[in-house]
C-alpha cells in the first residue's frame, strides 16, 4: 500500500536513488525521484518498486546527520528511524543511500525463482562452451 511520504526503490532504475511517494489517486501512484529530477507515474498493480526500509545495524543517513539504526518505528504508515540518540523519519532520508541491494533482498526475502537462476546458468555454461570451442 502507497502512502504519501514513503520512501521507494526503482527495481527497473534504481540509479534513480530514493523515491517519495506524492500522490496515490485511484489505481495509480506518483513517485519523486529528486536525485534524477524525475515525476514518475505507475500503475499501483504492476509498479517496479520496492519499499527502502532499513534495519537495525544499518546506516542511515538525512538532514545532515548519518547513524546507526538501533530500532524502527512505524507510526501512519510512516517509518521512524531511531538510533544513537537520533531520530530520522523516513521522508528525511538522503535522495541517495548506501545499501547494498543484494543484501536487502536477501534479508527482506525477496529471492528469484529457481527457473531464474537455472536460466542464468545455462547462459553462463553456453557462454563458457562457446569460448571453448
Amino acid at each position: 500500500m502507497f502512502v504519501p511520504g514513503q520512501r521507494w526503490i526503482s527495481t527497473a532504475e534504481p540509479e534513480l536513488g530514493l523515491g517519495t511517494v506524492l500522490r496515490v489517486e485511484g489505481r495509480g501512484v506518483q513517485v519523486l525521484f529528486a536525485k534524477a529530477g524525475v515525476l514518475r507515474p505507475y500503475a499501483i498493480d504492476s509498479a517496479p518498486l520496492v519499499r527502502a526500509e532499513f534495519r537495525a545495524g544499518q546506516r542511515v543517513a538525512g538532514k545532515g546527520v548519518a547513524f546507526l539504526v538501533e530500532r524502527v518505528e512505524v507510526k501512519d504508515d510512516l517509518l521512524i528511524y531511531r538510533g544513537e540518540g537520533r531520530e530520522l523519519h523516513e521522508g528525511q532520508l538522503d535522495d541517495e543511500q548506501s545499501v547494498s541491494q543484494a543484501d536487502e533482498r536477501l534479508t527482506g526475502g525477496r529471492t528469484d525463482p529457481v527457473s531464474h537462476f537455472e536460466l542464468r546458468l545455462e547462459g553462463l555454461q553456453r557462454r563458457a562452451d562457446a569460448r571453448r570451442s
